[in-house]
Protein backbone atom coordinates (compact mmCIF):
# COMPACT_ATOMS: atom_id res chain seq x y z
CA UNK A 1 0.00 0.00 0.00
CA UNK A 2 1.29 3.28 -0.91
CA UNK A 3 1.75 5.77 1.72
CA UNK A 4 0.40 9.61 1.55
CA UNK A 5 3.74 10.63 0.48
CA UNK A 6 4.05 8.73 -2.04
CA UNK A 7 0.61 9.51 -3.91
CA UNK A 8 1.64 13.25 -3.04
CA UNK A 9 4.84 12.78 -4.86
CA UNK A 10 3.19 11.49 -7.74
CA UNK A 11 0.59 13.65 -8.30
CA UNK A 12 2.81 16.49 -8.18
CA UNK A 13 5.18 15.11 -10.90
CA UNK A 14 1.84 15.20 -13.14
CA UNK A 15 1.93 17.45 -16.12
CA UNK A 16 -1.15 18.73 -15.13
CA UNK A 17 -0.42 19.93 -11.77
CA UNK A 18 2.57 21.25 -13.36
CA UNK A 19 1.53 23.26 -15.76
CA UNK A 20 -1.10 24.54 -13.23
CA UNK A 21 1.41 25.73 -10.86
CA UNK A 22 3.19 27.22 -13.47
CA UNK A 23 0.08 29.32 -14.18
CA UNK A 24 -0.09 30.36 -10.68
CA UNK A 25 3.52 30.93 -10.79
CA UNK A 26 3.35 33.20 -13.71
CA UNK A 27 -0.08 34.55 -12.83
CA UNK A 28 0.75 36.30 -9.64
CA UNK A 29 4.23 37.51 -11.01
CA UNK A 30 2.10 40.13 -13.64
CA UNK A 31 -0.26 40.65 -10.37
CA UNK A 32 2.60 41.75 -8.73
CA UNK A 33 4.30 43.28 -11.64
CA UNK A 34 1.44 45.53 -12.60
CA UNK A 35 0.69 46.72 -9.04
CA UNK A 36 4.21 47.87 -8.75
CA UNK A 37 4.30 49.83 -12.41
CA UNK A 38 1.02 51.36 -11.53
CA UNK A 39 2.40 54.41 -9.42
CA UNK A 40 5.24 55.25 -12.28
CA UNK A 41 2.65 56.94 -14.16
CA UNK A 42 1.62 59.67 -11.55
CA UNK A 43 5.81 60.07 -10.84
CA UNK A 44 5.36 63.47 -11.49
CA UNK A 45 2.40 64.36 -9.33
CA UNK A 46 4.49 62.67 -6.28
CA UNK A 47 7.97 64.69 -7.52
CA UNK A 48 5.60 68.03 -7.33
CA UNK A 49 3.76 66.76 -3.99
CA UNK A 50 7.14 66.12 -2.32
CA UNK A 51 8.28 69.62 -3.09
CA UNK A 52 5.62 71.28 -2.50
CA UNK A 53 5.53 69.64 1.53
CA UNK A 54 9.69 70.53 1.25
CA UNK A 55 9.09 74.24 1.33
CA UNK A 56 5.84 74.20 3.21
CA UNK A 57 6.97 72.44 6.32
CA UNK A 58 10.00 74.76 7.87
CA UNK A 59 13.18 72.36 8.72
CA UNK A 60 12.77 73.46 12.97
CA UNK A 61 8.98 71.91 12.54
CA UNK A 62 8.27 69.70 15.24
CA UNK A 63 7.66 66.15 13.89
CA UNK A 64 9.40 67.48 10.49
CA UNK A 65 9.15 64.37 8.50
CA UNK A 66 6.02 63.21 9.63
CA UNK A 67 4.34 66.30 8.51
CA UNK A 68 6.01 66.57 5.52
CA UNK A 69 4.63 62.88 4.58
CA UNK A 70 0.83 64.41 5.28
CA UNK A 71 1.40 67.61 2.96
CA UNK A 72 3.35 64.97 0.88
CA UNK A 73 0.06 62.70 0.32
CA UNK A 74 -2.69 66.00 0.82
CA UNK A 75 -0.97 67.58 -2.25
CA UNK A 76 -0.74 64.43 -4.23
CA UNK A 77 -4.46 63.62 -3.84
CA UNK A 78 -5.30 67.05 -4.95
CA UNK A 79 -3.15 66.82 -8.12
CA UNK A 80 -4.44 63.12 -8.74
CA UNK A 81 -8.44 64.60 -8.48
CA UNK A 82 -7.94 67.79 -10.37
CA UNK A 83 -5.93 65.91 -13.10
CA UNK A 84 -8.12 62.55 -13.04
CA UNK A 85 -11.43 64.05 -11.68
CA UNK A 86 -11.94 61.05 -9.18
CA UNK A 87 -10.23 60.07 -5.92
CA UNK A 88 -7.34 57.64 -5.91
CA UNK A 89 -7.86 53.82 -4.91
CA UNK A 90 -6.69 52.45 -1.56
CA UNK A 91 -4.15 50.58 -3.24
CA UNK A 92 -2.53 53.66 -5.35
CA UNK A 93 -2.59 55.65 -1.83
CA UNK A 94 -0.22 52.87 -0.56
CA UNK A 95 2.12 52.65 -2.82
CA UNK A 96 2.36 56.10 -3.46
CA UNK A 97 3.02 56.65 0.56
CA UNK A 98 5.99 53.65 0.13
CA UNK A 99 7.03 55.39 -3.00
CA UNK A 100 7.00 59.14 -1.40
CA UNK A 101 10.77 58.53 0.51
CA UNK A 102 12.17 56.86 -2.00
CA UNK A 103 11.40 59.94 -4.81
CA UNK A 104 12.35 62.36 -1.77
CA UNK A 105 15.59 60.44 -1.38
CA UNK A 106 16.24 60.54 -5.23
CA UNK A 107 15.47 64.01 -5.64
CA UNK A 108 17.52 65.10 -2.60
CA UNK A 109 20.88 62.84 -3.75
CA UNK A 110 20.11 64.19 -7.13
CA UNK A 111 20.17 68.01 -5.53
CA UNK A 112 16.93 68.65 -7.31
CA UNK A 113 15.36 68.74 -3.69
Amino acid sequence: METLVHIAVRLLESPAVQTAVIGAVAWAFVKLFERKTEWVKYKGYIIAAVKFAEKSVPDDAENKALRRMDEAMKRFITLYEIAEKAAPSANLLDTVRAQISVVHDQLESEGTL
